[in-house]
């Protein structure tokens, strides 16, 4: 019976699209790196796109789209390559009677996205965990959380679970970085520098789109997805990465969440907007064998603050019951994709391993098929303990089979 739970887990899964991994060659001219990408989605990318130019008429006025197209032109010289990324997506979804610069405006905008606020697309709230194993070997889950739906011409209503992919970028013959991506945005909120370490970006509030517009004219900080994928591109290791994130300017508030392949390596920043260095902010936290910190949590709000989150102290709660011996692949899935975590609108759960090159993505249209999957009469199989799962794919099959409500 209990293959017959298995067999029909899969078929439900198997029914929604599998997230597809899309080649980004960075060794070819900018404009054609995304060529795989947009290929892939010809069907979503004008929706996808006329959807985000109504949200921006909708949420800015003419005077502050302008304000803000001409500000990240002057202060994004380092980041041409990018804008000439932007040129080549644009060239697959142009109409003949586009304006390709106003496209392409749009276009950064949407790079810009959490920079202004995230105009019309709520946020529920992404969390990331971080758990070190006996041994000191470090597991990273992500959940990002966000809605943005936008309607095709047949009707349907998607959202980014139907836009998600993971970005492979290749360099010199080699994959140097996998990024869990959406469509239209070039930068990184979430990746892995192969044999190095991981990243993770996460709301903070206030995150005031005047206040960021001002830093950005000031010269006090850059978009966070296009210097992320800098940092990731050009930075081999875990230390170097921590320590330029550290270092780094972001015009608006935030959090990262970091990993690296060496023992106890992993690490939660708190960034203020610009270069400001507010008194209350906490300084970085880190995974410790000295001090026996062997996870870090972190949600929407500052950790050493009152909660404002509910998920924090609920899932803090739960992991007092938990023992560092239990920590492995399977053990930090179960961890992230708690109830205590996961939101309706978790657009994807991702689990990596910087010191084995794994990593694994869940996306929201997956998870609802699997929990969609009913059997009867009950008690057909026992749940699936999350330490016993097994280990890469095993791991994620025996976790879609959980969701799937088997008691």
């Amino acid at each position: 019976m209990a293959q017959l739970v298995a067999a029909l887990t899969v078929a439900a899964v198997a029914t929604t699209a599998a997230t597809p991994t899309l080649d980004v060659n960075l060794d070819a001219v900018p404009e054609a790196r995304w060529g795989n990408v947009s290929k892939y989605f010809t069907k979503e990318i004008r929706p996808m796109f006329d959807h985000w130019t109504e949200v921006l008429e909708r949420s800015l006025t003419p005077t502050e789209r302008l304000d803000w197209i001409a500000t990240i032109r002057l202060t994004s010289e380092e980041f041409t390559t990018y804008i000439r990324e932007l040129v080549g997506i644009v060239g697959w979804f142009m109409k003949p009677e586009d304006d390709p610069q106003h496209l392409l405006d749009q276009l950064i905008l949407f790079n810009a996205i959490y920079e202004l606020g995230s105009p019309d697309a709520r946020v529920g709230g992404c969390s990331g965990l971080l758990m070190a194993d006996s041994n000191g070997r470090v597991f990273h889950g992500r959940n990002m959380d966000y809605l943005f739906q936008f309607k095709m011409p047949d009707g349907r209503i998607l959202d980014l679970p139907d836009v998600t992919f993971t970005a492979r970028y290749w360099k010199d013959g080699k994959v140097l970085m996998v990024a869990p991506s959406f469509l239209l945005f070039v930068g990184i909120h979430t990746g892995m520098r192969m044999d190095g370490w991981t990243v993770e970006q996460n709301t903070r509030e206030p995150n005031e789109r005047p206040k960021n517009l001002q830093a950005l004219q000031d010269g006090k900080g850059d978009l966070f997805g296009w210097r992320v994928r800098q940092i990731m591109e050009t930075t081999p290791t875990y230390q170097g990465a921590l320590t330029t994130l550290v270092n780094a300017e972001f015009i608006a508030p935030m959090y990262f969440i970091m990993s690296g392949k060496g023992r106890y390596e992993g690490a939660v920043i708190t960034k203020d907007r610009g270069d400001e260095h507010l008194p209350d902010t906490e300084a970085v936290r880190q995974l410790s064998e000295a001090n026996g910190t062997w996870y870090l949590l972190q949600t929407n709000d500052d950790a050493n603050k009152w909660p404002e989150d509910y998920r924090r102290p609920s899932t803090k709660l739960m992991l007092a019951g938990e023992n560092q011996a239990e920590v492995d692949q399977p053990f930090i899935w179960k961890n992230i994709r708690s109830q205590t975590l996961v939101t309706p609108i978790t657009v994807f759960t991702w689990v990596a391993d910087p010191s084995t090159g794994y990593n694994e993505m869940i996306t929201r249209n997956e998870a609802d098929a699997a929990s969609q999957l009913q059997l009867s009469p009950v008690g057909l199989a026992k749940r699936i303990a999350g330490p016993k799962i097994g280990h890469t794919k095993w791991a994620r099959k025996a976790l879609l089979a959980h969701e799937s409500g088997f008691p």
